[in-house]
Parts: structure tokens; C-alpha cells; sequence
């Protein structure tokens, strides 16, 4: 999955579907403003009756006039006064789930605007990217299909230049995480005679090599010499040998030291007073 950021007024941006949020109450957020004014209230003529906007629902409009976008995704938020963490966290798997629908290669969203009683933009474009993940997973490694099913392979995040870098370290973060999500379900999904412990256990020493992260595998004398029992006493009902994995990841470096106040500056001299003769 491929995260970026545009600086574009959202009425201008192309893509295949670009979501926007509303709250209930016809509320608007800045970018669903942006589009209903550019299309002569289009948003707001289906208010009310036609899309309510509770928390999660959905609504596709489709060739605005005065939008770019082929489609524009209306996202329920619910009252902005009921937003917490973590029903944006739903909002946003409710939103990419509805984008992956589509079938398109490429969509964006302005969802990390909405504003979120105790999180930061950072966190809201890392919750982005992993909903954009989770919800794009797809398990094709046992399975042949004629024709590959199309997926989401591109988002582009809607944001002023000045929270460009905040948007991109979150983006960053999430698209690690949801990474790391997609390699474990895989894991999961693979049948058992092909996902053995010592699958397992190549994985995650390529893992670890890969990232740079410490990977042990213990064996069974090791497992054995730990006294192990239960762990041992699971693995004898299989012909595979048994396999304990560890790994270990200390984190980056810390950056050196900034110097303190004092040695930056050297304290100010005191003003030298003439003398005076008698």
C-alpha cells in the first residue's frame, strides 16, 4: 500500500473517489463544505431524508458538477460532541471498506481533518493508514484466482502544507503497522502443513534480518533444558519438531544529547565599572 499527501483544494483533486466527512445534524466538515459549495449544495440536498449521517454510514455521489472527483464518498460521523477515538477508529474501517468496494487502484481522503477529542493528526493519519490496510487484506497465497481481484493500492491524504510532515510520520506508522498486520494473517491463513514451526521460525530470522531486529529460535534440547513441559507436551502431537521463537527489537538509536542551557551559552559578563580617583 502506497500512502501520500496533496495539497489541493478538494473540489480540484483527481481521483477515482476522494471521502469526505459530514456530521449528523448537516454539519459539515471543512472538505465536505468545499465540495458542496463547488457543486451548488449537492451535498447538502441529500441531508436528512436520503443520508442522515450517523457514525459509519456511507453515501456515494457521483459526477458532481464543479468536482474533479469521480466520486465522492460521504462519511457519517455522527455528532462531533460524540466523537471519541475510538468510534473514529470505525468511521474510518467503515470508510475503507467502502473505498476498497470500488475496485479502484487509487482514492483519497480528507477524514483526517475531523477534529477528535484527545488525538493528534499524527495519530488520526496513522489510524488511516491502518484501516486503509486492514480493510485492502487480501489472502492469495494457496489460492489461484483467473483473474486477480483489484485492490486499493494507492491513497492520498488530503492536508495543508503545514501539517504535510505531521500527516506523512503518521502515514509512515500505520502503513508499518498494517504491514505487519497483513504478514500475520497471512501466517494465520496459511493451512497448517504448509505454516509449520520451522516456517515459522525462517520467517522470522528473514524478518529480522530484513528490519534489524534479534530473532533466537530455541529447539527442543534448548526447549527441554528450559523446562518447558507444557509447551513440549503441545508440540508431541505433531511430527513437526517444535520451534520457540524470539524476537527482539531494542529500538533506534536515541539521538546524541543536546548540550545544556549553560554550555550553549556562556553566562553574560558583568559590566566593568570604572574606578574613580579620590
Amino acid at each position: 500500500m502506497e500512502f501520500s499527501t496533496q495539497n489541493l483544494a478538494p473540489e480540484k483533486l483527481k481521483t477515482a473517489v476522494l471521502a469526505v466527512g459530514v456530521h449528523s445534524g448537516g454539519v459539515l466538515t471543512p472538505a465536505a463544505q468545499a465540495i458542496d459549495t463547488a457543486s451548488q449544495g449537492a451535498v447538502q440536498a441529500v441531508l436528512g431524508a436520503e443520508f442522515k449521517a450517523t457514525r459509519g454510514s456511507t453515501l456515494v455521489l457521483r459526477n458532481l458538477p464543479g468536482v474533479a472527483a469521480k466520486r465522492v464518498l460521504l462519511v457519517g460521523l455522527g455528532k462531533a460532541e460524540d466523537l471519541t477515538a475510538r468510534h473514529y477508529a470505525n468511521v474510518l474501517s467503515a470508510a475503507a471498506s467502502a473505498l476498497a468496494r470500488f475496485g479502484n487502484q487509487e482514492a483519497a481522503t480528507a477524514l483526517t481533518e475531523v477534529a477528535v477529542a484527545g488525538t493528534s493528526l499524527r495519530q488520526r493519519a496513522r489510524q488511516v493508514a491502518m484501516a486503509t490496510a486492514a480493510a485492502n487484506y487480501r489472502y492469495e497465497a494457496t489460492i489461484k484466482r483467473e483473474e486477480p481481484a483489484a485492490a486499493l493500492t494507492r491513497l492520498t491524504v488530503l492536508t495543508t502544507r503545514a501539517d504535510a510532515a505531521e500527516v506523512k510520520r503518521g502515514l509512515a506508522e500505520g502503513g508499518a503497522v498494517g504491514n505487519g498486520m497483513t504478514v500475520a494473517r497471512d501466517l494465520g491463513n496459511l493451512p497448517g502443513n504448509v505454516c509449520t514451526p520451522t516456517y515459522l521460525a525462517e520467517t522470522a530470522r528473514k524478518s529480522g534480518a530484513r528490519l534489524g531486529f534479534k530473532v533466537e529460535v530455541l529447539e527442543r534440547k534448548q526447549i527441554e533444558a528450559l523446562k518447558m513441559g507444557a509447551f513440549l507436551s503441545v508440540a508431541r502431537g505433531s511430527d513437526e519438531p517444535p520451534r520457540f521463537i524470539i524476537m527482539q527489537y531494542d529500538g533506534a538509536k536515541a539521538p546524541p544529547p543536546s548540550p545544556p542551557a549553560s554550555a550553549a551559552r556562556p553566562p553574560p559578563r558583568a559590566p566593568r565599572v570604572p574606578r574613580r580617583s579620590c
